[in-house]
């Protein structure tokens, strides 16, 4: 063939090769502000919550922007390490809308009860996948995973992490083996109070999929109705749970000074040796599939000391 046929050839098989490549259908998801499209699979994200956080190191992706309280220490240590080198986008409350266009994110990743009154503002910087993670349940962040992947472009990557989840929770779950139905609660305290996690809440969840049932019931306990709970000792000592799992937010605690009252001795869970401090940072901050199994690898070890 003479050169001057293959400069006649060239442009012709360009242009056959670029009709044959396939063309990637835009995204179209369903979530709380009602569609979003994308045309293509994101690659810069910005993360306004955790649990986001967590998704996103869970399918392999290192989010541009994180809303991380500008306290790095709060990123759980398995996603700090996935994570290095993002950069600080201010408070999951009230997130620096500056920070996050300096990015140029291709998506925002938001939360419903936390960043509704700002969406506009978001979507304005760039499309914004709203999702309700703050108030959700452990089952129902599993549920809400597909669609933070459909996303992402990475839906049969969230699958395989999904099924390996069950996996993980399944195993831990046949070891602790809660034979003698121990019920369990999981609280936070800090100087300015102590809040009881209630079976609406994730920490349940995770406690419920393990096998451990709680005394405290969302909106039929004599605490009110919210999901975590405001107490004193003496609605702790009402809800007397078998197994007590307490995480510090500050040091000293209010529950350090509770430890010192004749109440806290009438406690089933002080009894019987079953109160257990665990990392609030996972337990109440991190909802996710990584931190859901750090928690339960946790307690594991904890009932079997």
């Amino acid at each position: 063939m003479n050169a001057r046929c293959v400069r006649i050839l060239l442009p012709a098989l360009t242009l056959a090769t670029a009709w044959l490549a396939p063309v990637r259908a835009e995204i179209r998801i369903r979530h709380a502000q009602g569609e979003l499209v994308l045309p293509q699979p994101p690659k810069r994200v910005v993360a306004l919550e955790f649990s986001f956080v967590d998704a996103l190191v869970a399918v392999g992706m290192v989010p541009t922007g994180i809303a991380d309280d500008r306290q790095p220490e709060r990123i759980i240590g398995p996603l700090r390490d996935a994570v290095k080198g993002y950069a600080s986008v201010g408070s999951r409350y009230q997130p620096s809308l500056e920070a996050i266009a300096a990015l140029k994110p291709d998506l925002i990743i938001a939360d419903q009860r936390l960043h509704q009154a700002v969406y506009s503002e978001l979507q304005a910087i760039a499309p914004t996948l709203v999702v309700d993670v703050r108030s959700s349940t452990y089952q129902e962040d599993l549920e809400t995973l597909p669609v933070v992947a459909r996303a992402l472009g990475k839906e049969e990557q969230m699958r395989q992490r999904l099924r390996r989840h069950a996996e993980v929770m399944d195993k831990y779950a046949r070891s602790i083996e809660n034979d003698q139905k121990l019920t369990a609660v999981f609280g936070v305290s800090s100087d300015k109070g102590s809040w009881l996690h209630t079976e609406a809440t994730y920490a349940a969840g995770v406690l419920k999929r393990l096998g451990f049932d709680t005394p405290l019931k969302h909106g039929r306990n004599r605490m009110g109705s919210e999901p975590y709970v405001k107490t004193g000792l003496e609605q702790l000592l009402a809800v007397n749970p078998d197994i007590l799992l307490l995480g510090r937010y500050s040091q000293p605690a209010q529950i350090d000074s509770w430890a010192k009252s004749p109440l806290w001795r009438g406690l089933k869970a002080v009894q019987n040796k079953r109160v257990y401090w665990v990392d609030g940072n996972i337990w109440a901050r991190s909802r996710g599939l990584i931190s859901a199994e750090l928690m339960t690898a946790q307690l594991h070890s904890l009932l079997r000391q």
